[in-house]
């Protein structure tokens, strides 16, 4: 099965389950989110209920476990919700 298939098909699976912790994010950043971080979500966070960026905070807390790319993502995401916030 070709990869971008297989992506594709990953990401539609997991954004319903995680779309609802991805809320103040854009829906190319909430897709962005899943696909850079997808490992790192189903590693540290999988048992995390979704609503409410429970899933966001979960990686946030493991930040320095974090694959570099994703870890990169979420430190980019929290510093634009910061912003928005003040």
């Amino acid at each position: 099965m070709p990869y971008l298939l297989i992506l594709i098909l990953l990401v539609c699976t997991n954004f319903k389950t995680f779309a609802a912790s991805l809320s103040n994010m854009s829906n190319a950043e909430a897709i962005e989110m899943l696909k850079v971080c997808n490992n790192d979500i189903r590693n540290h966070c999988d048992a995390v209920e979704p609503g409410n960026n429970r899933v966001i905070f979960c990686l946030t807390k493991r930040l320095g476990q974090l694959e570099t790319p994703c870890q990169k993502l979420v430190e980019d995401f929290m510093s634009k919700w910061e912003n928005t916030a003040e």
